[in-house]
């Protein structure tokens, strides 16, 4: 297996054709908000923001990484719906849901959506230069520090009103607890401070960052088991036990990255440390021996077999980190088992992936392959980043 070479061939060749295809709405503007397994689309798909804002990343990093015109066409198109119609222009911060024709209909801020919004941003600054992205990015910096910071119990809340007003409701999804801290949302703060800060090297932004990092290792990890709790109260008391194999190897590789960003020699030891620490244990307990990492579990084992598309994406990365940092081949084969497995088992004849596969290797066809949580970036930036190792190692 020439790993390197195949994943650029599955970028270049399958997944971003899919989304520079299919995607695009001509008629509405933007990008089409659901695409059912069947590769139909629906055209009257309200439009979320989480996978606008990945959209625009990953057509930005995409052309930062290879310099294709039609990239960057596609990153500006999602730019230019982006601050026309998701940005609220009145109170600051951006909306979480709009109808197909760009009105909002769910006006609530989400932490967690601002920052994939600056996330996005600075990526497309980066591919354009176009300095509105920029300053766009910076705003929504101010606005997470000034209205999400418990300046008192030093974490960031989930969710606030249009006015910046609490909510009760704060949750994330249907699925997540209704908590007012989650590791989550703190880990893609994070990862968005880290963009930002590669454009904008800012003093109150590098405190913030440094910020989160103390607050992911003293708050949201568990010193003794490596992994990362989910949900906390105001008082970051743990709310649950429940064990995400994904997220613990994302955060690894993401907070690491924080500490390269800010190039401190002696935080970046640390974290490389921690990288390793986890990665161990996502080893361990996370990796099937079928090759794929598992969806969930618990102090008592794996509570969830299925196989999710995205943690497999996040494990490359995370163990090509590991490998990159130690040169053990043992991390190497990880990374070649996740990909084997991805490509025999998830893969989507349309060029994009399906969404998770049970024990038996079936897909859940009620399962979207574009919709509100299903979009380009996880597997496209795993893609990105292991080839970047890779070439950086002379791996193949």
């Amino acid at each position: 297996m020439n790993l390197k070479i195949e994943l650029e061939q599955e970028l270049v060749n399958h997944l971003l054709p899919f989304w520079l295809n299919k995607t695009k709405d001509e008629i509405n503007g933007g990008f089409m908000g659901q695409i059912n397994y069947l590769n139909e689309i629906n055209t009257n798909a309200p439009k979320a923001a989480i996978l606008n804002f990945r959209i625009l990343w990953t057509f930005s990093a995409a052309y930062n990484f290879k310099p294709n015109p039609e990239y960057l066409r596609s990153a500006e198109q999602s730019f230019l719906y982006i601050k026309e119609h998701f940005i609220d222009h009145e109170y600051g911060g951006t909306f979480w849901l709009l109808d197909k024709d760009g009105e909002s209909i769910n006006d609530r801020k989400q932490a967690y959506a601002l920052s994939f919004a600056m996330y996005g941003l600075s990526e497309y600054y980066k591919a354009s230069g176009d300095e509105m992205a920029k300053d766009l990015a910076v705003q929504l910096f101010h606005d997470i520090e000034n209205h999400f910071y418990d300046t008192e119990n030093q974490g960031y809340i989930e969710a606030l009103a249009r006015n910046w007003d609490p909510l009760e409701d704060m949750r994330l999804s249907d699925k997540d607890m209704n908590a007012p801290f989650t590791m989550n949302t703190h880990l893609h703060i994070l990862e968005a401070y880290t963009n930002l800060y590669r454009i904008w090297p800012n003093s109150d932004l590098a405190k913030a960052l440094n910020n989160l990092l103390f607050i992911h290792r003293d708050r949201i990890m568990d010193d003794k088991t490596h992994h990362l709790e989910l949900f906390f109260n105001r008082k970051w008391e743990s709310q649950n036990q429940v064990i995400s194999y994904g997220h613990d190897i994302e955060a690894a590789w993401l907070m690491l990255e924080a500490t390269k960003a800010l190039n401190d020699t002696e935080i970046i030891k640390e974290f490389e440390t921690i990288l390793i620490k986890i990665s161990k244990v996502t080893m361990e307990k996370g990796i099937h021996e079928d090759g794929s990492i598992l969806y969930e579990g618990n102090p008592s084992g794996v509570m969830d077999t299925d196989r999710h598309w995205w943690p497999q994406f996040e494990a490359m990365v995370g163990f090509m980190n590991a490998y990159e940092i130690t040169e053990d081949e043992a991390y190497l084969k990880v990374v070649k088992g996740l990909w084997k497995f991805t490509k025999s088992h998830l893969k989507h004849e349309s060029g994009e992936w399906w969404w998770r596969v049970n024990e038996e290797y079936l897909p859940n066809v009620s399962d979207d392959l574009v919709g509100p949580w299903k979009g380009p970036y996880h597997n496209s930036r795993g893609m990105m980043e292991v080839i970047r190792i890779l070439s950086a190692t002379h791996t193949n």
